[in-house]
């Protein structure tokens, strides 16, 4: 299973990583949405076993508030995060 999703720094300003720890090799997909509901960056990733760091180019977006969704489909598990953009 995947855990400790952990997204940083909080404000953002061009990347948001994401930290997190996988007892498996996994596939994850990392989504953002806006605060109405759109999807704004959808971005799958293989990840390795172990300690993991992710970043997500977020220099596109306005600033404001958005929704990390970060999904493990093998494991059933969806988590969800706010950030801000500046």
């Amino acid at each position: 299973a995947c855990s400790n999703f952990t997204a940083f720094p909080n404000p953002a300003e061009n990347e948001l990583n994401i930290r997190f720890f996988s007892e498996v090799d996994d596939e994850i997909t990392f989504e953002v949405y806006d605060v109405i509901g759109k999807l704004i960056v959808n971005k799958s990733v293989s990840v390795a076993r172990g300690n993991n760091l992710i970043t997500l180019d977020i220099s596109f977006v306005s600033g404001r508030v958005y929704t990390l969704k970060t999904k493990v489909p093998l494991m059933g598990i969806v988590t969800n995060q706010k950030f801000i953009k500046i």
